[in-house]
């Protein structure tokens, strides 16, 4: 749900509604952030690069770049704050979520959705004087954590059935109801000209993808990290450079490969360039480095890391207790066309050399491609449809040269992005993994249309995840059926006074599960939440 505010501030807000109030910054994710998408792919509001998240609230009329009507035009408003600050309370938000027989989750952390029941809480307050900035909203949720049916549960308990001791991912977080307080979207910031520096545990996301982030994605909430980031971009001349570089400590569960709490920093840095004369584009790049060694918050040494660690063209200055992923990605919006199209292409953990560079380029690669059409867009009615494929399956032309036969007759699937052998808790955080869940299991897609009328919004989305290919102990020439979820999603979200009631159902099938052929699971996933107290 989308981080919203109330209108009780300090000093005297906008005139008019302001019932859809981000207040800062946007939820990764959520109901602002995918409208405020859709609307400048229909041209009525101004083009901002989206590919680095998260995004200051926009004000939605002529002086905040939006152009014409649309459906929420008497809903959402957003905020003009006084010069000196303000103090308002934002507004709560309750969610419900059950699943029938598996723990299948809509990738929006911090709360892991298990079978049963699982309960999420969200309020809090933001404040601001002057260019110092705090947002405190919490996170409250709980897990009934039902039992369900474990994958290859014999050889690796509760752990990731594939790569148990490669990454820390467990099926399931223990044999009894959880509860968990996570700091949620919570910051504290300094507005300096061009740039915000603060604290943070607010979830983002790098790179254009709006179903399958491959660098960072809201699937497990936020991490705590300091960061420096542009807020409006920087101007050079021939365009503008967007910029954001975080570092901060990650955690692992009791699950993890590592038995004890190992120490673990993450930095990371992503920057995108929007060219002049070249109306919709923006293209980048991003970087992100686990370290197991030294302290449990990066220091200046572990920042340099970003700029040289693995850019030798040697394998000289890599460190073997840190791995490494980064990605290239453009996105083009033509809102003449009312279209836009993106993709990206991460690459896992150093080439080696420079020889190895050159000779396979798609050596652990991961590529997502994915489209956005606005059908019609007026006072009435705006239509959405869009579609969006990830990929991690295909074979690693140098699989041999990094594992050598044996590596070959181990794995006969491709190695998937966000393991490492020597970082063994992988790109995860609190056992969730900080990019795409399709990604790690090979490949996904994801089709839906969604339909915004003055009363709320309507979608529905087919998708397709391949979740299984391999398991300790199959032989390279076996041929297996892969496990497989198809899923439908169907959503209504209305507005009732200064509520957002949203209703999820989704029912979906893991074909073949744990690559036994015919056995087939069925799950449906309900969902129920409100935003707001009257």
């Amino acid at each position: 749900m989308v981080s919203v505010c109330a209108a009780t501030a300090w000093p005297a807000q906008a005139q008019g509604p302001v019932t859809l109030d981000a207040g800062g910054q946007l939820e990764v994710g959520g109901e602002a952030e995918r409208y405020w998408r859709a609307l400048q792919v229909a041209g009525v509001a101004a083009f901002r690069p989206l590919s680095i998240r998260v995004i200051d609230a926009p004000v939605m009329d002529s002086s905040g770049g939006v152009g014409g009507v649309h459906p929420w035009s008497t809903r959402w408003r957003g905020n003009r704050e006084g010069a000196w600050g303000h103090v308002r309370l934002l507004r709560p938000a309750v969610r419900l979520t059950w699943n029938s027989s598996l723990p299948v989750t809509d990738e929006r952390g911090p709360a892991w959705t298990g079978r049963g029941l699982t309960g999420e809480v969200r309020a809090g307050v933001s404040a601001r004087l002057w260019r110092l900035h705090l947002q405190v909203e919490p996170v409250v949720w709980g897990a009934e954590n039902r039992p369900f049916e474990l994958v290859n549960a014999a050889q690796v308990g509760m752990r990731d059935p594939r790569f148990a001791y490669q990454i820390d991912l467990p099926q399931r977080f223990g044999e009894t109801r959880l509860t968990r307080i996570d700091p949620g979207n919570s910051a504290l910031w300094v507005a300096l000209p061009f740039v915000d520096v603060g604290l943070s545990t607010r979830a983002q996301a790098w790179g254009p993808g709006r179903e399958y982030p491959l660098m960072l994605s809201g699937n497990a909430g936020g991490f705590p990290h300091l960061y420096v980031g542009s807020r409006s971009g920087i101007p050079i001349g021939i365009g503008r450079i967007h910029a954001r570089v975080v570092g901060g400590s990650l955690e692992q569960t009791a699950w993890s490969p590592v038995g004890d709490s190992v120490p673990r920093w993450g930095v990371g840095m992503a920057a995108l360039f929007t060219p002049r004369g070249v109306p919709g584009l923006e293209v980048g790049a991003t970087r992100f480095i686990h370290g197991m060694s030294g302290p449990r918050w990066p220091g200046p040494s572990e920042f340099r890391r970003l700029v040289t660690g693995g850019l030798s063209g040697t394998g000289a200055l890599n460190q073997l207790y840190e791995n490494q992923l980064a990605s290239l990605f453009f996105r083009w919006q033509l809102p003449r066309a009312r279209f836009a199209a993106y993709g990206e292409l991460l690459r896992d953990d150093y080439s080696l050399d420079l020889r190895r560079a050159l000779q396979y380029p798609d050596d652990l690669r991961t590529f997502m491609l994915g489209v956005e059409r606005v059908l019609r867009a007026d006072a009435k009615a705006m239509r959405v449809v869009h579609a969006e494929l990830v990929n991690g399956e295909l074979p690693s032309s140098n699989l041999g040269e990094r594992g050598g036969l044996e590596a070959r007759r181990q794995f006969p699937a491709p190695f998937p992005p966000y393991l490492h052998g020597a970082v063994v808790q992988g790109h995860t955080h609190r056992g969730q993994l900080l990019g795409s869940p399709s990604a790690f299991g090979g490949a996904g897609w994801r089709v839906g249309y969604s339909t915004y009328s003055p009363a709320g919004r309507r979608s529905l989305r087919l998708e397709r995840q391949m979740r299984l290919d391999w398991l300790a102990g199959i032989a390279s020439d076996t041929l297996v059926s892969r496990e497989v979820r198809v899923g439908l999603v169907g959503e209504q979200m209305r507005f009732q006074g200064g509520r957002e009631w949203l209703v999820q159902i989704a029912p979906s099938v893991d074909l073949n599960r744990g690559l036994v052929p015919r056995q087939h699971q069925f799950n449906v996933r309900v969902m129920a939440g409100v935003r707001g107290l009257r």
